[in-house]
């Protein structure tokens, strides 16, 4: 149950014409280049994420987060109040009340 979907990005393809000319490589070199780059680009976009990932875990707390209704009015409260606590025990006083 996410409400926050990352987009699919595009991968743009390459044209020959575009290729920086003031590369210190010959143009058969820096084509070479181009297409590995957009080889490994494509395939880094197409695998899913990893347990490993800190975008793995955050997506995860989140859908934990929003299945309680409760709890999610009570986060959303402690995040508009957050930018005005100042210190430390603050943060830790507003965790509290708000989530306990």
């Amino acid at each position: 149950m996410a409400f926050f979907k990352r987009k699919t990005p595009s991968t743009a393809t390459l044209d020959p014409d575009d290729i920086n000319m003031n590369s210190v490589f010959d143009a058969a070199t820096e084509q070479r280049i181009q297409e590995i780059g957009t080889r490994l680009l494509d395939r880094a976009r197409s695998r899913k994420q990893s347990w490993l990932s800190t975008a793995f875990w955050s997506d995860k707390l989140m859908d934990w987060a929003m299945e309680d209704e409760d709890f999610k009015i009570q986060l959303f409260r402690f995040v508009d109040t957050f930018p005005t606590l100042v210190t430390p025990e603050q943060v830790h006083d507003h965790l509290v009340d708000y989530l306990s």
